[in-house]
């Protein structure tokens, strides 16, 4: 290699300096001792040097370092050498000269000489404080933002529970005013008849008997009020059995509000046509006598689903309540069913829930599932948007059509069959 001429090793010497003095970043190089052999004039000023000639020679400890970084930077410095690979955008704390914190975006990669040997490390950073402050203004602002989330969806999340114990409440009141009739009217108000025509003749009965062409009835009467009396305590205990039913539907909605507060474990496999029956049967209870029955359509093959049975009874129920709403009392056609369809493809499970009621308008469709927004003058607009936020706990999804008003509704609970790619939300 020819040897340059003084001028020119200048003019080199100038050349390499400018290029060093125009890099935005501050550039260091030292020897494998980790002296300094040159930076450029920004490193130089960030280790209190006027000069950058004035660092040549000197290692970090007679750097306004604290010990603790010196000791961090020596060490890297002395692995990257060792190893003989560069270590880069690495993220590091620094003190400078006036002992403010920083923060530096450093890089660092082996010297090797002409045979390949490493002679030392060549280093260079950029000062990111500012985007650090950023990220922490970031972070704290994201912080605020989501203990203010937290709050809303507890509100949202009691709304809610409110909803969906308003639709159970709605059934034990309607199931506890016809136990309240069939007490008042039934054949214990009978019996009471009876006993009190019988009890002036308790102690001349034989004689009554004998003289009262009446008292030949009186077996057959006894056995038709026996008969009478067993129906109805058979259907005084299925209603009470409805009843317990629909307190335990209160107790699992009130607890259910822990799917949006952690991880929901209660899962387990479920007969998708038991609950489809299920719900059905408890919506009807919720509007009491009167309003349009609920058919249920299931194949006698419909699969088992494991999943949180009450969470899907609460979907269920809502979307049944409102298709049975939906149905004007007047209407000679008026229907409402539940249907499970499977699609082994996609591995779902879908409940169909479908009327042929008052219908949904195009534009209101896009908002049925936002929080307030209802189709009804005495609506409150929580249960579809809380059932909305159930069917993504379970890992599914809740949709809506309609052809318009007038031509009914059908609302889509869409689950998935292989519930252990489910990650329940937290």
């Amino acid at each position: 290699m020819p040897k340059l001429d003084p001028e020119a090793a200048r003019q080199r010497d100038q050349v390499l300096r400018t290029v060093l003095e125009s890099i935005p970043h501050c550039v260091f190089w030292k020897d494998r001792d980790c002296l300094y052999l040159g930076s450029n004039s920004g490193f130089a000023r960030l280790a209190g040097f006027d000069d950058a000639a004035d660092l040549i020679g000197q290692d970090d400890y007679d750097l306004p370092w604290t010990r603790t970084e010196t000791d961090f930077f020596r060490k890297c410095d002395l692995d990257v050498m060792a190893r003989g690979e560069a270590i880069l955008n690495v993220e590091e704390p620094q003190k400078n000269a006036l002992g403010e914190e920083t923060w530096l975006l450093t890089s660092k990669v082996p010297l090797r000489d002409e045979a390949g040997r490493v002679f030392g490390i060549l280093g260079m950073f950029v000062d990111i404080t500012d985007r650090k402050r950023a990220e922490l203004e970031r972070d704290e602002a994201q912080a605020k933002l989501v203990v203010a989330s937290r709050e809303a969806g507890k509100s949202e999340i009691a709304t809610g529970v409110l909803h969906n114990v308003g639709n159970a409440i709605n059934s034990i009141g309607v199931g506890v005013d016809l136990l309240r009739e069939r007490l008042g009217a039934g054949p214990v108000a009978l019996a009471e008849r009876l006993a009190a025509s019988l009890r002036p003749h308790r102690a001349d009965f034989p004689a009554f008997a004998a003289a009262d062409p009446r008292a030949a009835a009186l077996p057959d009467l006894v056995i038709g009020l026996s008969e009478a009396m067993r129906r109805e305590h058979d259907r005084l205990r299925d209603e009470l059995a409805q009843l317990t039913e629909q307190v335990a539907h209160v107790k699992d909605v009130i607890s259910s509000q822990q799917a949006f507060a952690r991880p929901r474990t209660a899962r387990e496999p479920a007969p998708a046509a038991a609950l489809a029956e299920e719900a059905a049967r408890m919506a009807t209870a919720c509007i009491g006598p009167g309003g349009a029955a609920v058919r249920v359509r299931t194949a006698a093959d419909a699969p088992v689903v494991t999943t949180d049975r009450s969470l899907v009874l609460q979907v269920l129920v809502n979307l049944l309540h409102n298709a049975l709403q939906a149905v004007p009392a007047d209407q000679e056609d008026g229907s409402v069913e539940i249907r499970v369809a499977q699609d082994a493809t996609a591995g779902t499970l879908a409940f169909v829930v479908e009327d042929n009621g008052r219908g949904i308008d195009a534009r209101a469709i896009g908002r049925l599932f936002e929080h307030g927004y209802t189709t009804r003058a005495d609506g409150h607009g929580f249960g579809l948007h809380t059932a909305a936020l159930s069917a993504g706990v379970l890992g599914g999804r809740l949709e809506a059509a309609s052809d318009g008003p007038g031509r009914g509704a059908r609302f889509t609970l869409t689950l998935p069959m292989d519930q252990a790619a489910v990650h329940p939300a937290a």
